[in-house]
């Protein structure tokens, strides 16, 4: 936009400032310093002309930004909404980690044992690799909780999750599969190394001071989950039952030493 004063000579001094507007007071002379000039339409003629060109640049710049910030709008947009869903990925991975945990001993539950069971059953369906079980009773506990209470049961619980998660593989499964009762998911092992693991378990718990029953079996080619499992419930229930005539057996033994102790006479001594 250009703007074009005419006449060029009215306003270029004070004195003809003065001789066009004779009214003007001394005190109005400082608006010419101040390049403040009262335009009067009898002294100055305003001519205006449009620059097509600038505008279309004006326009085109303008454009530009908005497309500028409409990226980056939209950048921020999908920014926040990956990150939402990035968050709620994890939360969902929490909660199903959290749905397939016990909360008392943190390791598998139930629900998680019966999925990796049936997974692996599968997989020796199909590949023919033998997997282990290992079920472990706790001995002795109902009446630990009946005497000593619920919190020394939920140690003894704890302490034995810890003492059998600590002999197992990085590759096996430990659960917690009912009240007392543990189970173990052992892959492809070999029957001298099965049966080395249930030793180890039994010395890691006796060490604890936890008193258990253990059974284990190995997978086999014509037998079906249900039943491979009752083949480690029967070993367990036959170590219990091994376990309680030995704990009599001990019994019987300190009874009589009681007994004997009672009855012998003590020596005199000599004065």
């Amino acid at each position: 936009m250009s703007v074009r004063l005419s006449p060029s000579s009215a306003l270029r001094n004070q004195i003809s400032l003065h001789e066009a507007m004779p009214e003007l007071d001394e005190e109005d002379e400082k608006l010419v310093a101040l390049r403040v000039v009262p335009f009067a339409n009898q002294l100055v003629s305003a001519q205006f002309s449009v620059n097509h060109a600038a505008l279309d640049r004006i326009a085109k710049r303008a454009s530009a930004l908005v497309f500028v910030i409409g990226l980056l709008a939209t950048a921020a947009v999908v920014l926040m909404s990956r990150r939402s869903e990035v968050q709620l990925l994890a939360l969902n991975q929490a909660l199903l980690k959290e749905s397939r945990t016990d909360g008392l001993t943190r390791i598998a539950n139930r629900r998680a044992w019966d999925e990796a069971i049936a997974l692996e059953e599968s997989r020796r369906q199909r590949h023919g690799h033998p997997y282990g079980l290992v079920v472990v009773d706790l001995d002795g506990f109902k009446q630990i909780n009946d005497q000593q209470g619920h919190q020394i049961g939920d140690q003894m619980l704890q302490t034995a999750a810890a003492q059998l998660a600590a002999q197992l593989r990085s590759t096996d499964l430990l659960a917690r599969v009912g009240g007392d009762e543990f189970a173990l998911l052992v892959f492809s092992p070999t029957p001298d190394g099965l049966e080395d693991l249930v030793e180890r378990l039994r010395g890691a718990l006796a060490k604890a001071g936890v008193q258990a029953s253990i059974g284990a079996t190995l997978s086999e080619e014509r037998a079906t989950l249900d039943q491979t499992w009752a083949k480690a419930d029967e070993a367990m229930y036959r170590d219990k039952s091994a376990c309680a005539g030995r704990n009599a057996d001990l019994g019987s033994i300190s009874d009589r030493d009681a007994v004997s102790q009672a009855t012998t006479p003590v020596a005199s001594e000599s004065v």
